[in-house]
């Protein structure tokens, strides 16, 4: 949940020892001591490797003493175990040929970006919107992994770039609720969404309640009692308070029977030449 949920953690709950923890990415090159918790967190993409020594007083039910650090893993100064070694690449080599085909042409490099609309994330909601046939298409900007450069598009670029084997939601939303959710992505409270099928302009420099200058569904303004269709990831909707400040409870959502990265590579193989492009989806006015 990352490293700031973590201390508030270790605030309200007073019995945690020891809280690992991951999702911020965040290498704690030392423990951070919170109330009786010990808080860990060792980076990203194995670089480091974290590493705790405890002593426990059983009796007292504590820790009496520790010792964390992280290790860097320099993978140049590691001889690879050899059993584990022949395994990746027997696994390597039965998929390989599989993944090596090539499924289509990219026509320009693929950017992602985590604060604003991006390329790849365009193409993938437009992907998602049509599969669905909804109004509008919501892609965490973090679902997307990797960049791609133009040329080839193999079925293992697909994969790096959508690796969490996640599936589709659909659920429905009025108007005046898409507002609010509106409202709360541009007030940066949650991770930021790549959209397609809505439009929206504001204003940051302003009170987070009036930052919203417009919203369009279709090319046409939102209407508050209208119904609009959406299609998401089932992390997102498993998040929704998080990333647009509604409850769950509040909607229902229709769980699609299709993994993401099985539906961008249809998509690619369909069409074999992609080109995508920032097209002002979401705009701030006060960044121009």
């Amino acid at each position: 949940v990352g490293v700031d949920v973590d201390q508030a953690l270790a605030d309200s709950v007073a019995d945690i020892n020891v809280i690992v923890g991951g999702h911020s990415h965040t290498p704690l090159f030392q423990p951070i001591k919170r109330n009786r918790a010990l808080i860990c967190q060792a980076g990203s993409r194995g670089r480091w490797l974290g590493k705790l020594d405890l002593v426990v007083d059983l009796s007292g039910d504590s820790v009496y003493s520790y010792n964390g650090e992280l290790i860097e893993t320099l993978v140049e100064k590691i001889t690879p175990d050899s059993l584990a070694e022949a395994k990746v690449a027997e696994l390597e080599a039965s998929i390989g040929g599989e993944l090596a085909e090539i499924i289509g042409q990219l026509e320009v490099d693929w950017v992602r970006t985590a604060q604003s609309e991006s390329n790849i994330g365009n193409w993938s909601a437009d992907v998602m919107r049509e599969f669905a046939r909804s109004d509008i298409a919501f892609l965490n900007s973090g679902s997307l992994r990797k960049d791609l450069h133009s040329g080839d598009i193999t079925l293992r670029d697909i994969w790096e770039i959508h690796p969490f084997n996640n599936h589709f939601v659909t659920f429905s939303v009025s108007g005046k609720m898409l507002r609010k959710m509106i409202a709360w992505q541009s007030a940066g409270k949650g991770e930021f969404m790549q959209v397609s099928g809505v439009r929206y302009k504001y204003d940051s420099s302003k009170p987070p309640d009036q930052q919203v200058l417009l919203i369009e569904v279709s090319g046409e303004l939102v209407e508050d009692k209208r119904i609009y269709s959406i299609i998401t990831n089932n992390y997102v909707s498993g998040h929704l308070y998080e990333f647009f400040g509604i409850p769950e409870k509040q909607v229902n959502l229709t769980p699609i029977d299709k993994i993401d990265r099985d539906l961008f590579a249809d998509a690619i193989r369909k069409k074999r030449r992609i080109s995508s492009r920032v097209e002002g989806r979401v705009v701030d006015v006060a960044k121009r």
